[in-house]
């Protein structure tokens, strides 16, 4: 898949960052998100691998997971 959709939730209106990293810890891509929808990454820049998304507000981490990319 060249892209990925996640629905995100951040509470009392502040603003997030999505970020998402390699396993050796390079930053690949980030997106400043305010309260709550739908995320559309266009992943066609990013190599096939293992990577690690945090979703943080100034509270801390919200949500974090690995995303496996398969072209």
């Amino acid at each position: 898949a060249n892209s990925v959709d996640m629905s995100y939730h951040i509470p009392d209106n502040e603003t997030a960052n999505w970020q998402l990293y390699s396993v050796s810890g390079q930053l690949m891509m980030q997106k400043a998100l305010q309260n709550s929808g739908m995320l559309h990454m266009d992943l066609s820049q990013i190599p096939n691998g293992m990577y690690y998304y945090l979703l943080h507000c100034e509270r801390g981490v919200l949500a974090s997971n690995k995303l496996v990319v398969i072209k």
